[in-house]
């Protein structure tokens, strides 16, 4: 990965598998840490994430973000179960 910041002509190259790069999570921007470098946040678009994700379109949270059935059952089951563990 070579990131270029055009403004200030600042060139960082890092292997992926150096880089720590936080898993996708709605619509929020995904951050990427460069080892001695810091913090690079950029927007969650689909071409970013499938290039964050190297290829590999999918990670555990994104896919329970995307089941019609996941999203059915956390409907019913964190009201139901608040419900119990508040009424305790």
């Amino acid at each position: 990965m070579v990131v270029t910041v055009a403004e200030q002509d600042i060139r960082i190259a890092q292997q992926r598998d150096e880089l720590a790069i936080n898993d996708k999570l709605g619509s929020i921007p995904r951050e990427i840490i460069i080892r001695g470098q810091g913090l690079l946040s950029v927007a969650s678009t689909p071409d970013i994430d499938l290039w964050l994700a190297g290829g590999n379109n999918s990670s555990r949270i994104a896919n329970l973000e995307k089941s019609h059935l996941m999203v059915l059952l956390s409907l019913i089951l964190v009201p139901a179960f608040l419900y119990v563990f508040l009424n305790l």
